[in-house]
């Protein structure tokens, strides 16, 4: 069949324009990606959501699941699946540990040098970023001696959860470790972290999202999460 003028013109110029926009689009940088999903966290005014923690560094938190209530802008209750794991409750200025037949125990919010309270371990990077702790900014804004660098990763399915990767590496005096963000696959939530350090890795699982709940202004007082 002989191809006339019309005929080159009309089938070839589908083909080219998607050829355009393949090479004009390009993914927008891994590290703003996850500010941008920071940054979403942030504006919240509650949530509620699980964490489960798998082989974590703190071993009394180790295959556990804590239930979490968050309410703007410091105040949060964690509710763990095991007996043996304190609760944990804040009311915006003081954290409290209950643990059984044992008057529950109260201390300032504001963290220590060199000290991660256990509220942040429970919480993760989440509930970091949505109070602002050292966890967030030790991650995502390590100390300028540290070489960070920022990449997508290849992981698409991680714990039967359609995923984005992103994979950050802290370099410094010949320690490496990596930090896997799992994202939602719009990059509006986070699914989870994996940490590894040499031999050693652990993750963390957020799932139940719940994003601003109608919660009781009392959340975080002592005794409240009884009621």
């Amino acid at each position: 069949m002989t191809l006339g003028p019309t005929t080159i013109l009309v089938y070839p110029y589908p083909m080219v324009l998607i050829a355009v926009l393949a090479m004009g689009w390009q993914r927008p940088p891994a590290d703003s990606v996850l500010k941008s999903a920071v940054s979403r966290l942030q504006k919240l005014k509650s949530l509620s959501m699980k964490v489960m923690h798998h082989a974590d560094f703190m071993a009394d938190t180790k295959d556990s699941t804590d239930t979490i209530a968050w309410l703007a802008p410091r105040k949060f209750e964690i509710v763990s699946n095991k007996d043996s794991i304190p609760k944990l409750s804040c009311d915006g200025k003081k954290l409290t540990t209950y643990i059984p037949q044992v008057t529950p125990i109260s201390e300032g919010l504001n963290m220590e040098f060199g000290r991660t309270k256990s509220w942040e371990s429970r919480g993760g990077i989440v509930l970091s970023i949505l109070m602002r702790g050292p966890l967030v900014d030790q991650w995502l804004h390590p100390d300028k001696v540290i070489k960070t660098t920022f990449e997508y990763g290849k992981t698409l399915h991680w714990h039967d959860a359609e995923v984005s990767e992103i994979i950050e590496t802290m370099s410094v005096r010949g320690s490496v470790v990596k930090i896997s963000y799992y994202l939602s696959a719009n990059h509006e939530h986070f699914v989870g972290t994996e940490v590894s350090a040499g031999p050693e890795s652990s993750w963390t699982q957020f799932s139940d999202w719940v994003e601003n709940p109608p919660l009781r202004a009392t959340l975080g007082s002592i005794g409240s999460h009884e009621r």
